[in-house]
Formats: structure tokens, C-alpha cells, sequence
């Protein structure tokens, strides 16, 4: 009787050994509101488990998809990338030329994981489908000496190598312009002229930078060939 004792609690442990071996290892991608762990397909139990932590979400590994566990069930969802173009008013949630994942969609919106870790709905305005190469600015420079014009050209680069220029003034150089005797013509219309408070660097950088951000930077200069 011993024996045959002896020999089913190994079978036992052996058998729970063997499923334990078979579990699947699971990789955290995301986060949601619903309080469950999103079990991967692989594994042999397909179930949604209530977890202790709050929130955590897998990813099949095996496929572009995102598996969500709303109060009414299980829903499958596309697993979607996008880039920002520009930031708007989102300044805490995205970086321009930064991808993001989509967990939910709607006619005209995306809810995205923002940069400061939540969960924020935004227009698909500010956004390019797929991971895919914006433009950001890297740095700029002077291309005249100061004291020699009022309208200064400043060359503006990127990060993926394009060069762009523009004119910079303040408002007083602008009316130091306009007060030449023999203007010719007395007027102008230059889309690519942006004005500053002064010509310091900082000022010059933070409008630079918000142009760049808000997706403006583009019409406010002109490529550089």
C-alpha cells in the first residue's frame, strides 16, 4: 500500500510540475481601468483572472492585438500605432514626433497613453497613422550679424537633416526699418518674417520651439536647398 501511495503523490507532483512548465511567460504592454489581467491566446487557459494589482493588460505576442476586459465581457480590439505631429494644447500627454499606442477609437478621436502615464482622448488631428518620420527641431543659427540688419535670416535644421530659413526681428527693428527715408516699396507681405520680443536666444528658442510643436514651424519658413 505504501508503495502504490508513494507512487501517485509522485504522479501527482509530476503532473502539477508539468502544467506549471507549460504556462506561458506573459509580457505587461498596457494598462485599464477594468481591473483585470488580459491572459495571452497561448496560453491553455483562456479565462480573464481578476488580479491584485490594479489594471494590468497582456498583449498576444503572436498577433497585433490588444484584448481588453470591459464589465460586460471580453472585447478584441486593434492593436494601433500612432505618431504626434504636433502637441496642441497636450503639452503634459505628447511629444511631437513620438509614438504612441491607441487602446480605443472613435470617428474622430484616438485615446492614447499620454506621457504623463494616463489614459487621455485626443483628436486624430494631432496624429499620423502608423510609426512613421516627423520632423522635429534640433537647432538654429544666425546667418547675419546683428548690429548690420534689422530683418535677420536664421537657418533652422532637423533632426532628420532638412534645413530650413527665416527672417527674425523685433518690434523695434521693425519700425527702425520703416523709418528709411527712401523705402522702396514702404510695405512688404514676407509670410516667413516671425517677430520676437527681443533677440536673445532664449526668446529666439522658446518661439522656435512652440512653432515647432504646434506644427507651424513649416509655414513659417522656407526650405533651404
Amino acid at each position: 500500500m505504501d508503495d502504490k501511495a508513494s507512487r501517485m503523490k509522485l504522479g501527482v507532483l509530476f503532473y502539477i510540475f508539468l502544467n506549471i512548465q507549460r504556462r506561458p511567460v506573459l509580457r505587461i504592454t498596457s494598462y485599464s481601468r477594468c481591473g483585470h489581467m488580459l491572459w495571452s491566446r497561448r496560453s491553455r487557459d483562456t479565462r480573464h483572472a481578476p488580479i491584485r494589482e490594479y489594471g494590468k493588460v497582456m498583449r498576444n505576442p503572436c498577433k497585433n492585438k490588444t484584448y481588453l476586459k470591459p464589465s460586460n465581457g471580453c472585447e478584441e480590439v486593434d492593436f494601433k500605432l500612432v505618431t504626434c505631429t504636433h502637441i496642441g494644447a497636450y503639452g503634459q500627454a505628447l511629444t511631437k514626433g513620438k509614438v504612441y499606442q491607441a487602446v480605443a477609437e472613435e470617428a474622430e478621436r484616438l485615446r492614447i497613453i499620454g506621457d504623463h502615464q494616463k489614459r487621455v482622448w485626443i483628436e486624430k488631428y494631432y496624429f499620423a497613422e502608423g510609426e512613421v518620420e516627423v520632423p522635429v527641431l534640433s537647432g538654429w543659427k544666425f546667418d547675419d550679424p546683428l548690429e548690420d540688419f534689422d530683418l535677420i535670416e536664421v537657418t533652422v535644421t532637423f533632426n532628420n537633416g532638412m534645413k530650413r530659413w527665416c527672417l527674425i526681428t523685433t518690434p523695434e527693428r521693425l519700425v527702425k526699418h520703416f523709418e528709411q527715408l527712401h523705402l522702396e516699396p514702404p510695405g512688404f507681405n514676407i509670410r516667413h518674417l516671425i517677430i520676437v520680443r527681443t533677440m536673445n536666444d532664449e526668446d529666439i528658442e522658446q518661439t522656435l520651439k512652440y512653432l515647432d510643436e504646434q506644427g507651424e514651424i513649416e509655414k513659417a519658413t522656407l526650405f533651404l536647398e
